[in-house]
């Protein structure tokens, strides 16, 4: 692995890897882009950890899974993940400057506090989906009735909570910079 080599700047990974394994690039700071394979099937727990250069992250079609803390305290501003069903635990914890984050109906499990700390997240766009729908870039159950996550940097002044939501996730408010709701 590469772990904490603070000399990679790009990576470059072929279309024979269809996997990412656990801790491959944490630590490796200067990190600003990856292209990844279009075989590519899952990004291993802590994968990009502490990749504080790292900015804008496309993830082909073909990833289908995001384990535990895989982007965790990196400084990725955009995440789009088409194909991922599976977003593990502390995903994106401490990714301040996280904006946006494109995910499709295909998603099924969004680990516990996938989204923590991301001051600067905007939006959550998630399509319609048997588990997850998101409204305006807030995210909730498909059925609506439980607001997961109210994106931190969205900025509203006031949230009205949609009708028929009947539980609020802990922490979907954490650092939200609303005035009420």
């Amino acid at each position: 692995d590469f772990s904490g080599c603070t000399s990679l700047t790009e990576i470059y990974i072929p279309d024979s890897v269809k996997e990412v394994r656990n801790h491959t690039f944490d630590g490796c700071k200067n990190i600003r882009s990856v292209r990844f394979s279009n075989e590519l099937v899952s990004i291993g727990a802590c994968a990009f950890l502490g990749c504080e250069s790292l900015e804008k992250v496309i993830l082909p079609a073909s990833v289908i899974s995001i384990g535990d803390q895989a982007f965790r305290n990196s400084g990725i501003t955009t995440i789009k993940a088409p194909g991922v069903t599976r977003i593990g635990k502390y995903a994106f914890d401490g990714c301040n400057r996280l904006t946006v984050a494109d995910f499709s109906e295909k998603l099924q499990l969004i680990g516990e506090k996938a989204f923590h700390t991301c001051e600067a997240l905007t939006e959550i766009n998630i399509g319609d989906g048997k588990e997850y729908k998101s409204i305006d870039g807030v995210l909730f159950t498909a059925d609506k009735k439980t607001l997961l996550v109210y994106p931190a940097g969205k900025t509203s002044g006031e949230y009205k909570v949609p009708s028929g939501v009947e539980k609020i996730e802990a922490y979907a408010f954490l650092n939200a910079k609303i005035e009420s709701v």
